[in-house]
């Protein structure tokens, strides 16, 4: 190790300078030179480290951390909590830390539900070191008589959070927050947070650490690396969708889905380690079962695995070992985001995404499983489905959206431009648990109290007080708290209707997960289906990368029975397409302006149809005069081309209809039935953030929305607050008021 990295470790407790040097690295790299750094200067800042994946930033957090802890008697009691989005990555984070902190008294405690009862029992004994657990699992310890948080945690020193980036803008994301608010309300004491993330970039700054630490973001220090490890490779490839027609002899042409799973067989069987990422579990079992179908008839094309939420924990398991074994040198996994984040995997030699992502920070995060060792390149295949160029198409088809989208997406990964948080949303579902919550764990407490602790000391400081009085007065209409008035201040005490949630787990997770049926193929368990689309015993099924035919669908436990057989559709799985951000929105637009090329310093190599579409959408795009004017007119109708984020567009389209036009949504664009007053509704729509304005608020704008519930406490909401809650989550005024004045400008 190089003299200068010497001089750095020089920080460190002896036992973890001698850790650092059995590890045979050759240097530091720069951000653990940095956070160690910080650490020796600013001990009880909190930190934001951000650097690519493989940079090695859990050992720059932790190397400091636990020499901190070293240099202080055993406490009894958690020092540090490392809060990690999966279950998968605190097994391996808990492997990973147990060697760096081996030689000291400490230990690494991992801690979520799938742990064993004995060893969460030893922990509660006579915890220390580091625990390492999910947002569900210390809600659980809030909410379960007998985990005595304040005694378990009265010694911490830092709560520590993995992949950061995945909390922003969720209601996990705000339940971890409240949680960690609430920790130092116990404490009586303010803990140092540290944040860890691969997709972080100065744009985003002032966001993250508001994110962090929204009472002192100024105090946020930031440790940043922007150093690539290896050289991109970008490929991009368009596949048509046939005419729905029948061939001479009777066959059909193969669909746009169809001809990239063949696509994606020659490119990734027999070459390697490789993950393929696609945007929904049903996508994954239909690609997994293709490649499975693809190379079972030739050994040398290696093994196939599909990889989602859905399925068995030991077929998630398995697919996992075999990326890491060295001795299967020709392994595929498609997978859903379940193997985005850092879970360690070995080293891949490419990666595939069919479609665009749902972010650039999630396809960022995907390159970054590949080409992780230093001489190696990271290489992305990027597959999208789409329209055959002619000049006979639809406008929105002429202009090749999903393209332009992809692209858009590459140039943005490539510069390290990614989505910022959502702020200041007041997430009355997640306001519901973390309220039900603090109740449990008190038996009773006063709606001031409440306020203090979740608003004004607490996560949602962004709330009015009026409004969590409003969600307690729909608690208590549920019957699920009482409230009792004493004075000027009210009592809130548990209704008759709690236990129905506090029995079960449903309190410890904020976010919605649904009721779901068993797989089964004999006696073995395959995975989990959501309930509520009607599958029935005949019904042929892809699942876990094999082909079943259902024998039986039973009501008590739900369970459906399966035997292996041929053909099948993959399972219907919840959740609609995710739109691209307003940056890739943005993005879309320039590659539009910009007559040819591509955006420079990016190595992306489009396929021979990508290119196709990427000309005839600049084309059309330029025919139409979309460069000077946003709306298109189409006979009695008109095509209206707003260029803004997902909320903004909702908007918009929810504004058009209360005004009496039928709108909708295609990709990018709105389409309008009837444009002749179309002006004078713009101008009403850009004058809503006036102070004289012309529409509704936002939550009234809500009322023509058939069902507001979509986060999973919002039942027990009152109608009224079901719209606020809705509206904040997927209207944004101000964003269509100043995309209606860009129409009226444009057109």
């Amino acid at each position: 190790m190089r003299k200068q990295d010497l001089k750095i470790l020089a920080h460190l407790n002896a036992t973890l300078r001698d850790w650092a040097a059995a590890q045979s690295w050759a240097s530091l790299r720069p951000i653990q030179t940095k956070v160690i750094e910080e650490f020796a200067g600013s001990p009880d800042h909190d930190l934001l480290v951000t650097a690519p994946t493989a940079t090695g930033k859990t050992e720059a957090v932790f190397l400091p951390l636990l020499s901190e802890l070293m240099g202080e008697a055993l406490p009894h009691g958690f020092e540090v909590l490392y809060i990690c989005p999966l279950k998968t990555l605190i097994n391996q984070q808990h492997d990973r830390l147990a060697g760096m902190i081996g030689a000291s008294n400490r230990k690494v405690t991992a801690w979520h539900g799938e742990v064993s009862q004995s060893t969460k029992q030893r922990a509660r004994r006579l915890p220390n070191g580091v625990l390492i657990t999910t947002p569900e699992s210390l809600e659980a310890m809030f909410i379960r008589p007998g985990d005595d948080l304040r005694n378990l945690l009265s010694p911490l020193r830092a709560i520590v959070i993995d992949e950061i980036h995945s909390f922003f803008g969720t209601a996990r994301g705000m339940q971890l927050l409240s949680i960690m608010s609430r920790i130092e309300g116990q404490l009586g004491r303010r803990i140092r947070r540290i944040g860890i993330s691969a997709t972080l970039d100065p744009d985003i700054f002032p966001q993250v650490r508001r994110f962090l630490r929204a009472d002192d973001a100024d105090g946020v220090i930031i440790a940043a690396d922007d150093t690539s490890l290896t050289p991109v490779n970008y490929h991009v490839e368009a596949f048509y969708q046939p005419e729905a027609r029948v061939l001479p002899d009777g066959e059909r042409e193969p669909t746009a889905l169809e001809q990239i799973a063949k696509a994606a067989a020659d490119d990734f069987l027999g070459h390697g380690k490789s993950l393929i990422f696609a945007n929904s579990r049903g996508l994954v079992e239909f690609v997994a079962t293709n490649l499975k179908e693809a190379a079972v008839h030739d050994p040398t094309r290696g093994e196939v695995f599909p990889h989602h939420g859905s399925l068995e924990r030991k077929l998630r398991t398995k697919a996992e070992a075999a990326l890491r074994d060295e001795t299967h040198d020709k392994v595929v996994v498609v997978c859903s985001p379940t193997l985005e984040l850092g879970i360690d995997i070995g080293a891949i030699e490419q990666v595939g995404q069919i479609d665009a992502g749902p972010s650039v920070a999630s396809l960022r995060q995907r390159l970054g499983r590949s080409g992780r060792k230093s001489g190696k390149v990271s290489a992305l295949r990027m597959y999208i489905r789409e329209t055959a160029p002619g000049t006979d198409l639809h406008p929105i088809e002429r202009l090749h959206l999903p393209t332009f989208q992809a692209v858009a997406q590459v140039a943005l990964t490539s510069e390290r431009r990614f989505e910022p948080p959502a702020e200041n949303l007041p997430n009355l579902s997640t306001l519901i648990q973390q309220s039900l919550s603090t109740i449990i764990g008190s038996a009773e407490i006063t709606v001031s109290a409440l306020i203090e602790q979740l608003i004004t000391r607490g996560a949602f400081k962004h709330v009015d007080p009026k409004l969590l009085v409003a969600v307690l007065e729909s608690l208590e209409s549920e019957e699920l708290v009482t409230l009792t008035h004493r004075g000027r201040d009210t009592l809130v005490q548990l209704g008759r209707t709690i236990e129905r949630l506090r029995k079960g787990p449903q309190l410890y997770a904020a976010f919605q997960s649904g009721p779901t049926y068993v797989v089964r193929a004999g006696p073995s368990q395959l995975g989990t289906i959501p309930a509520g689309h009607g599958i029935q015993a005949g019904e042929r099924i892809l699942f876990a990368g094999r082909q079943w035919i259902v024998q039986k669908v039973l009501s008590s436990p739900p369970t459906i029975i399966v035997a292996q057989s041929t053909g099948g559709n993959a399972p219907r799985f919840a959740g609609p397409p995710i739109p691209p951000s307003q940056q890739i929105v943005a993005r879309m637009e320039q590659l539009y302006r910009d007559r040819e090329g591509l955006p420079t310093g990016i190595n992306v190599r489009l396929g021979a149809r990508a290119k196709a579409c990427l000309e005839e959408g600049r084309t059309a795009f330029h025919e139409f005069d979309l460069a000077r004017r946003a709306i298109l007119d189409r006979g009695e109708g008109a095509i209206l081309f707003p260029w803004t984020g997902p909320t903004a567009q909702t908007t918009l389209i929810a504004a058009l209809r209360f005004l009496g036009l039928s709108a909708s949504s295609i990709g990018t664009a709105i389409t309008v039935d009837k444009a002749a007053n179309l002006a004078r509704y713009l101008e009403q729509i850009a004058s809503w953030d006036s102070a004289k304005p012309t529409l509704p608020n936002v939550s009234e704008l809500a009322r023509n929305v058939k069902d507001t519930r979509i986060e999973k406490f919002d039942y027990l909401l009152s109608p009224y607050l079901r719209r606020v809650s809705y509206a904040s989550l997927m209207f944004d005024a101000p964003g269509a008021a100043r995309a209606a004045q860009r129409l009226l400008v444009n057109s």
